[in-house]
């Protein structure tokens, strides 16, 4: 996952700065064809989706958005435990580390945009079906989230984002049954 952010990062950043045009993508997506046929996902539309998906997550909005619920205190990305020769520590992952401790750095600074913890919870197939059919940031992190919790592959997400499952389990009006309105009068003020 954060190999599309990157890919999508550095992309995006030559096609803004003007040392790349539209035809150079598709020039690197031949020649990344040819230097290894048998890798699958860096066709010129998959490149696209890179960069939509690190556009769209990178945004001032989306990450004020997953500021505001602290939603990275609670996830953790998956490799950054691993079990070191075979006890459970949590250990830095291993393509953080060099043989000397540093740190590698696979892009030049200037490029370097943290990676939010949460787009790694659920596939980049269903961040695409996200990106493409959900138009807010609350949408797409509940999405996000209920893809995970629910184990949802795309074909099944894309069916809870047609039926509009946001808005179905977030309506207040059927949430809260009439009963509960009269005995709690102020829980209509926990879903705003």
């Amino acid at each position: 996952m954060q190999t599309n952010w990157e890919v999508g990062q550095y992309i995006s950043q030559q096609l803004k700065s003007a040392h790349w045009g539209a035809k150079v993508v598709s020039d690197l997506a031949d020649y990344l064809k040819r230097m290894n046929p048998r890798r699958k996902g860096y066709g010129k539309r998959n490149l696209y989706n890179m960069v939509s998906f690190y556009e769209i997550y990178s945004s001032e909005s989306f990450l004020g958005f997953i500021g505001n619920l602290h939603l990275d205190d609670l996830v953790q990305l998956p490799l950054s435990q691993l079990k070191a020769h075979g006890q459970n520590e949590i250990v830095q992952s291993v393509t953080a580390q060099s043989e000397g401790g540093a740190i590698v750095q696979s892009t030049p600074a200037q490029f370097e945009l943290p990676f939010p913890a949460i787009l790694a919870i659920t596939s980049f197939t269903n961040h695409i079906e996200i990106l493409n059919r959900c138009k807010s940031n609350e949408e797409r992190v509940f999405y996000m989230l209920y893809s995970y919790h629910e184990r949802l592959k795309s074909r099944e997400l894309r069916r809870c984002i047609v039926s509009q499952t946001y808005s179905t389990l977030l309506d207040k009006d059927k949430m809260l049954s009439p009963q509960l309105l009269r005995d709690y009068p102020r829980s209509e003020y926990l879903l705003k």
